[in-house]
């Protein structure tokens, strides 16, 4: 008695499937991203030197701890120092600008000070240590 031999079939994986989800994926990681603007601010770095500053033709900010801004050693709020300062590059277009955060300020205070002036400054921003 001979029995009859069955024949395996041999599957064929589609890829129709795999393509899908492919798509999926493209998608997902697409809309989970993000697209937000970066901006960046330039700054240069110059050589660590004494300077002597007049306080008369130059705008000293400090950035202290607790959150307070000084404009040439006189404490204000940072909305006067944004408008004292911008009405001075107004008048005068290369007007010094520096900027003196103490040790343990936030960066982002830094940042926002630096990113607000900017605005109107252009290059005339100078990063300076406070003498301790």
């Amino acid at each position: 008695m001979q029995l009859a031999k069955t024949q395996k079939k041999h599957s064929i994986v589609s890829l129709t499937p795999l393509i899908d989800v492919v798509f999926i994926l493209l998608i997902f990681f697409m809309l989970a991203s993000s697209f937000a603007e970066w901006q960046f601010i330039e700054l240069s770095v110059g050589k660590a030197e004494e300077m002597r500053v007049d306080s008369r033709s130059t705008s000293t900010i400090k950035l202290i701890t607790d959150g307070t801004f000084t404009l040439n050693d006189k404490e204000m709020r940072m909305e006067e120092i944004i408008s004292i300062v911008r009405e001075r590059c107004r008048i005068n277009i290369n007007h010094p600008i520096i900027i003196q955060p103490v040790e343990g300020v936030s960066l982002q205070s830094l940042v926002t000070i630096l990113d607000q002036i900017n605005e109107f400054a252009g290059k005339n921003i100078s990063l300076a240590k406070v003498d301790s």
